[in-house]
């Protein structure tokens, strides 16, 4: 399924609309966790190729840490880490920043069903990404992001 899912706001799923960047802006930072390292050097080079600066790591308490050390506008997490899994790497950012501060939570996974959907959500993601991950989907994904947390560039 070629598709990035948006959840929260009816303003996100119109967000899709292209992120421009001023030449005095740097460029939004990502950052990945996901533990294969094939698939998170495929979504670095799609998001770098596209102009964005990348961070990638392979778990969760990795990312949780830089977190704690560096702004993200967004942050694609692999639900299935090797130490905690994407539901409580979510849970830990939904409690430890406020709504303003905190990166907009994508889910990456291989099951994204009808009835996965409804518990991505309500575990704190603000939308989802299909593997294997398609340039398409995950630019606009990210585009979505960057126009829902605009304060965090």
């Amino acid at each position: 399924m070629d598709v990035c899912r948006i959840y929260r706001t009816k303003a996100a799923r119109g967000a899709i609309s292209g992120y421009t960047r001023s030449m005095t802006t740097s460029p939004p930072r990502i950052l990945i966790a996901d533990d294969d390292p094939v698939g998170r050097q495929i979504a670095q080079h799609l998001l770098e190729y596209a102009g964005y600066l990348v961070d990638a790591v392979g778990d969760g308490r990795t990312a949780l840490h830089a977190l704690s050390q560096r702004r993200y506008v967004l942050l694609l997490l692999d639900l299935k880490l090797p130490d905690m899994d994407g539901f409580s790497v979510a849970a830990a950012v939904v409690e430890g920043m406020w709504t303003e501060q905190r990166p907009w939570l994508v889910a990456v996974s291989a099951l994204v069903g009808e009835g996965d959907e409804a518990r991505y959500r309500t575990g704190g993601f603000d939308a989802c990404l299909s593997k294997p991950l398609r340039r398409t989907s995950l630019i606009a994904c990210v585009e979505a992001g960057i126009a829902q947390r605009p304060h965090l560039l």
